[in-house]
């Protein structure tokens, strides 16, 4: 028996989070960040949002020691 593809629930959480600030829905927001659709916009503030989300992951495990 195949695998299921699993949903990744950050991603899904980001679309969200852009497709609120931008007022477009999820599936227009996938889009862009696919490629199918252009949007500066929506790519802009994506990006800006997972940058954002890696620094502080980054300053996380900095703080925290997982070994």
């Amino acid at each position: 028996m195949e695998k299921t593809k699993k949903r990744n629930t950050l991603q899904a959480a980001m679309v969200q989070r852009v497709a609120d600030i931008c007022k477009l829905t999820p599936r227009q927001v996938r889009r862009v960040i696919k490629g199918d659709s252009k949007n500066e916009d929506v790519l802009r503030i994506y990006m800006e949002l997972q940058e954002g989300e890696n620094e502080l992951i980054k300053h996380i495990k900095e703080i925290i020691p997982f070994n």
